[in-house]
């Protein structure tokens, strides 16, 4: 599949496209299930729920149709939208049957601190401190702002970081223990 995006105003081509990638993506995991009563559900919980051997899996997919995307950190908008996404459901699902999935087309930054979610069972505590540590930065830069009569920044991270802030150490702890990070993934135009 060659795509090629239009640059009108209201073109909404990488709209459908990143819906067709959810469905495409979707498929693909239920057909690599090896549980015969699997079920996937796309835009439900997340845009793609994974039900399979008693286990949710809760898909946060990140598409992007530039040939070089920006590498994933731990100042990636994307990750913060997922965490708000994740934190924001916690009350309503059950963390002990549920696993949390960021696949995203983009690399991994160098060195990043990301890179203990690639690995299942990693020690996340560093990466624990390092999120709150971003988050508080983020508001204390917004909160700043603010006070100064100036735009606040960060608006698409803000929301991530209040309810990554707004979780106990303990929720915390327990939400990165369950996500696993995918980067690199194949595109839409690389699926078949």
């Amino acid at each position: 599949m060659n795509v090629k995006l239009a640059n009108s105003l209201h073109d909404a081509t990488a709209s459908a496209l990143g819906f067709r990638y959810q469905e495409r993506f979707a498929l693909l995991e239920l057909f690599e299930a090896k549980d015969d009563e699997a079920a996937v559900a796309v835009e439900a919980l997340d845009d793609v729920q994974l039900t399979a051997n008693g286990t949710d899996i809760l898909e946060q997919l990140k598409h992007s149709f530039s040939n070089q995307p920006k590498p994933i950190d731990i100042k990636s908008t994307n990750l913060w939208t997922t965490l708000r996404i994740w934190g924001e459901l916690l009350p309503s699902i059950d963390i002990s049957s549920t696993s949390f999935a960021l696949i995203t087309v983009a690399p991994l930054s160098k060195d990043s601190l990301l890179e203990c979610l690639q690995t299942v069972g990693s020690d996340r505590s560093v990466l624990q401190s390092a999120l709150v540590a971003e988050a508080e930065r983020v508001i204390e830069e917004v909160n700043a702002a603010e006070l100064a009569g100036k735009s606040k920044p960060h608006a698409k991270r803000t929301p991530g970081a209040k309810a990554f802030l707004s979780l106990s150490d303990k929720k915390k702890e327990e939400l990165l223990s369950k996500i696993a990070l995918r980067s690199d993934a194949p595109r839409i135009d690389e699926l078949e």
